[in-house]
């Protein structure tokens, strides 16, 4: 499925994201980076379907957002800079909680879990997790079942070298499949190798790195 942004625009006091369009491809991983404040996790969480938009559309193949429903949360994955886990909850019951309402079976839970690594940690409080692990707990969750598009903000933010090799060989292994990744973060030396495309987020639109603001 191709994931079509067209002439979208987001602002609060002032305009974060303005007449903004850019297709993404199945099967491929974007890198979007840009200065702090230039709108990168907004435009992430407009995809995510978590910050509307104020004008424009969002397209996954040939349906928009409202006509996709609830359904949008199925296709699209979403994995925030901060893992947004319950600290007293451990993590195989996180993950049965992340179950609740998700077309996700047992072998995509045990996929995701061997992918990270999560194996001997399944019965520790999510709260005594290293950040590292709490991340990985956070992107299993997210992405468990077949997804059409990944969103990752700052997925290597703070964690150890074992944990960034686990996200990038995921990040190879959802676009091999056939998922569109997008990842915005500052950490370049890390997510280039993974990343098929690189955009800049400059004054509200992207444009291919190396072409200038």
């Amino acid at each position: 499925m191709t994931l079509i942004l067209s002439d979208i625009s987001i602002k609060f006091r002032h305009p974060v994201l303005a007449h903004l369009s850019a297709q993404f491809m199945p099967g491929n991983v974007y890198l979007i980076i840009g200065e702090n404040g230039s709108g990168k996790t907004t435009l992430l969480r407009a995809i995510a379907g978590l910050v509307p938009i104020d004008a424009g559309g969002i397209r996954l193949q040939d349906r928009t957002m409202s006509n996709w429903g609830l359904d949008w949360y199925n296709h699209v994955a979403w994995v925030a800079d901060f893992p947004p886990i319950s600290p007293d909850l451990t993590v195989s019951e996180m993950i049965r909680l992340a179950q609740v309402g998700r077309q996700v079976t047992v072998e995509t839970i045990h996929e995701a879990i061997k992918m990270m690594a999560l194996d001997f940690v399944m019965d520790t409080p999510c709260g005594e997790l290293s950040l590292g692990f709490r991340q990985r707990v956070s992107i299993a969750l997210a992405t468990a079942g077949p997804r059409s598009v990944v969103v990752m903000d700052e997925p290597t933010q703070g964690v150890d070298a074992e944990t960034i090799t686990r996200v990038q060989l995921a990040i190879r292994q959802w676009a091999d499949r056939g998922a569109i990744v997008l990842i915005a973060s500052h950490d370049v030396a890390a997510l280039t190798s993974c990343a098929d495309q690189v955009f800049r987020l400059c004054n509200g639109n992207l444009i291919p790195e190396g072409l200038g603001c």
